[in-house]
Order: structure tokens, then sequence, then C-alpha cells
């Protein structure tokens, strides 16, 4: 796969802007329960809205009403069966606990190192250039992944 498109991107990531936490925040299974069990397989996009104050979700047909809302951005990866197994999720700034184009990844545990969390990756970098600039918290697994695709962008791998 060329991935030279990202070379601008590769080259802003400085990892020492980022940190790393021992694990993350919440289980797949926590992350998984939010989404359908199936659903289109290949990567889809969900959009939910959250109300700042109370942390319950809002439906799309109330945000003319409210102004205190973030939008975060979920990227859903299915099997070709159409079964969930891998999720990320991009946040508008909004949100007091994550920056600007912060990004959430999780993949099903019996799915990992199956190249699910590289393909969503690729697919926010397309969609939001900015994730290369915002300060990122990454597990080491996490944190692996990234220098093994900066490694491929930059091409030496």
């Amino acid at each position: 796969m060329d991935l030279s498109r990202f070379r601008p991107a590769a080259d802003r990531l400085e990892l020492h802007n980022n940190y790393i936490i021992p694990a993350p925040a919440f289980s797949w299974e926590s992350q998984a329960v939010q989404y359908g069990v199936d659903g289109e397989p290949g990567i889809t996009l969900e959009t939910h809205y959250i109300e700042l104050d109370s942390g319950v979700e809002i439906l799309p047909h109330m945000l003319i009403k409210l102004d205190n809302v973030t939008q975060i951005d979920c990227l859903l990866h299915r099997d070709r069966h159409g079964l969930l197994n891998g999720i990320l999720n991009h946040y508008d700034g909004r949100c007091e606990l994550e920056v600007k184009d912060a990004v959430n990844v999780w993949v099903r545990p019996d799915a990992q190192r199956q190249g699910i969390a590289t393909a969503l990756v690729i697919d926010a970098l397309e969609r939001w250039p900015g994730i290369a600039d915002a300060p990122q918290r990454f597990t080491p697994e996490g944190m692996g992944l990234i220098q093994a695709l900066l490694r491929r962008v930059r091409g030496t791998l």
C-alpha cells in the first residue's frame, strides 16, 4: 500500500508531544456496546452528539435546540460478515476530556494484530488531517503501531 500521501502529516507528527498511558481508559466491551453488533462490512462513519453538561447522547434532530453539544465522529471497522471489530473515535475539542482532533482506537481483543487499527488510523488521517498535529495519548501497543506506521510512511521499512 502506498502511504506516501501521508508523508507531510508524518513529518509534522512529533511523538514527544504525546504521552504513554499504561492501559486503555475503557475496555473494548464498554465501547463496543455503544454500537450495533453487526452492520455494513468495511469502515463506516457514525456521528454521535453528547450534551456537555450531562454527558447524555443527543439525537440529531434535537441539535437545533442545544448549543452545548460535542460531536464525536466514530469510524467503525467491521469484518466481511459485518461483525464489529474496530472503533476509532475522533473528537471536535468541545469536550473537556479530549483536545481537538484527539482520537481513541479500540480493536476487539481476538482481532488484534490484523491491520484493523492501521486501517482506521489511515482512514482518520484522510478525513481529519489535524490529528497529526494534535497531542495524543497512547498505550504502549498504540505507540508501537504509530511508530511502525511512521516508518512505513517515511519509507524506512
